[in-house]
């Protein structure tokens, strides 16, 4: 609950969030975070979600260094363009095949 604390602090003032949280607010604060993440930096659930893996798969491909990953601190983050360059990266064509028949 304290590192949520310190990034709500920084879009609003202290006594607003006191406020909301006595209120019992805090999902809508928790929504505003999220929707005010300015510098387009992912957390390991929300890129996880965007490339529609597993955590546990991402944490595979940070620690094998197949993808792009920011480390501040212990945490990784990721930026969107970086994803969008794996997806890109990792498409595979398929190929023609004329005499190719399914079976019934």
């Amino acid at each position: 609950m304290r590192i949520f604390y310190r990034k709500i602090v920084c879009l609003r003032t202290v006594a607003q969030v006191h406020s909301d949280f006595e209120k019992g607010e805090n999902m809508k604060i928790e929504k505003l975070y999220k929707n005010n993440n300015d510098d387009g930096l992912l957390d390991m659930e929300s890129a996880a979600k965007y490339l529609c893996i597993k955590k546990s798969s991402l944490y595979q491909l940070c620690m094998r260094k197949r993808i792009t990953v920011i480390k501040i601190g212990r945490l990784n983050k990721f930026r969107k363009t970086d994803l969008d360059d794996f997806i890109r990266q990792n498409v595979v064509d398929a190929e023609y095949n004329a005499n190719f028949t399914l079976k019934s």
